[in-house]
């Protein structure tokens, strides 16, 4: 069983932030049973790509969707409110992978102007220069559209995030086919796992934290589909055993 640190080792540092991010890069296992690193991406007011999960925060105590503020006011409101959190731009995430590591990118759909951020998405890829080690993904059928239309394989690949199968009603079976991997909801496979398992693509599953459930998915019959499962606690892959050291 292979792992992605969800939002980076977001058990042991702020989600979403530089520290997570290399805590992840730094780990014993990263390119081995580590395999990647999932996050979020959203705009902010000026266009900058802030990695942040969250729709909305508390600014002055007036609660502002995130594409209505500036860069720097996310940055500094949540500074404030978390101490040592600091939103990252998409560009300092790269810098600090350096492919090491997959890079799961969830495209989070609000009413930034999706024009803008597109560029701004093309552009940071394009100097990040991905080898295959970029996944996009969004539970928005229309953002999975446009990105499998802005970006070529195999340098991007795509995945559709799904909460459980009544979900996939959202993406049609064209777009589907698009999709290099189905990105279920752990729960969600397991109660409609034949729905899934139709769909034959590899599986990205989250958000697995509990070794239980761990094990509920490792019974299923589908299990070799499973390319990683996303954790916030990287301690889990404890459950797996070690890595094999080399000879």
């Amino acid at each position: 069983m292979k792992f992605v640190s969800h939002r980076g080792y977001s058990a042991k540092y702020h989600a979403n932030t530089i520290p997570a991010f290399e805590a992840s890069v730094a780990h014993p296992e990263c390119g081995r049973r580590l395999t990647g690193i999932e996050t979020d991406i959203r705009a902010t007011s000026d266009g900058k790509l802030a990695v942040f999960h969250d729709n909305s925060l508390k600014v002055g105590g007036v609660e502002c969707l995130v594409e209505s503020i500036t860069y720097n006011e996310l940055r500094a409101t949540v500074a404030a409110n978390a101490a040592g959190a600091v939103v990252p731009i998409l560009d300092e995430l790269f810098d600090c992978v350096g492919h090491k590591l997959e890079l799961l990118v969830e495209i989070k759909d609000a009413g930034y102007d999706k024009r803008r951020f597109f560029d701004a998405l093309e552009a940071a890829i394009r100097r990040y220069n991905p080898k295959g080690d970029v996944i996009l993904h969004s539970f928005s059928a229309g953002i999975m559209e446009e990105a499998v239309r802005r970006f070529s394989h195999p340098a991007v690949r795509f995945g559709a995030l799904f909460g459980n199968a009544k979900e996939l009603s959202g993406f049609s079976p064209a777009l589907l086919s698009k999709m290099d991997f189905i990105h279920p909801h752990w729960q969600g496979l397991i109660d409609e796992e034949a729905k899934f398992r139709a769909l034959g693509r590899p599986f990205n599953v989250w958000t697995v934290n509990n070794p239980a459930d761990l094990a509920a998915l490792k019974k299923l019959s589908c299990v070799s589909m499973i390319t990683a499962v996303m954790t916030d606690d990287l301690a889990l892959m404890e459950q797996c055993g070690a890595s094999p050291q080399p000879k």
